[in-house]
């Protein structure tokens, strides 16, 4: 560990020896507080562009464009898209990949072989971890709460 600090304070020096490194510093915050203030002047259409970079040559193009022209049927794709989204990524489907997670780390811990562990145990593991992710996803609410509050 503590060749791993020395290295990385030696990388720093390097990098805080250069003119780039404290023109970067000094930039960044008169670029943060300007980005808020050039949107103002933008038109809105330009900021809602998007660029597709078609490397089959125009197949691409050719469907996005003729889904452009056809809104009905951009508006169907779309509604089944969302639907596909509900159906396969659903929290129970997140919580059955994470235990397939557990139980092939698990598997691994034991030579291969889940079945040579104690049941008790492995249910255990399980349980902490879904416990762990409950947690994370309380706090991330909490977080997002306040967020939400403060604007």
């Amino acid at each position: 560990m503590n060749n791993i600090l020395i290295v990385a304070a030696r990388e720093f020096r390097q990098i805080a020896a250069t003119r780039s490194f404290w023109i970067t510093l000094l930039i960044l915050p008169v670029a943060l507080a300007l980005g808020p203030l050039t949107s103002r002047f933008l038109d809105p259409a330009k900021t809602e562009t998007v660029m597709v970079v078609d490397q089959s040559g125009g197949a691409v193009g050719a469907a996005l464009r003729a889904l452009i022209a056809d809104p009905a049927r951009a508006e169907a794709m779309g509604k089944a898209g969302l639907a596909r989204v509900r159906e396969r990524f659903t929290w129970r489907q997140v919580a059955l990949q994470m235990e397939e997670v557990y139980r092939e780390t698990i598997a691994k811990r034991a030579g291969g072989s889940i079945a040579r562990l104690d049941p008790r145990s492995e249910q255990a593991v399980i349980d902490q971890g879904f416990a762990l992710l409950a947690d994370t996803l309380g706090r991330a609410r909490h977080l997002l709460g306040v967020a939400n509050r403060a604007a």
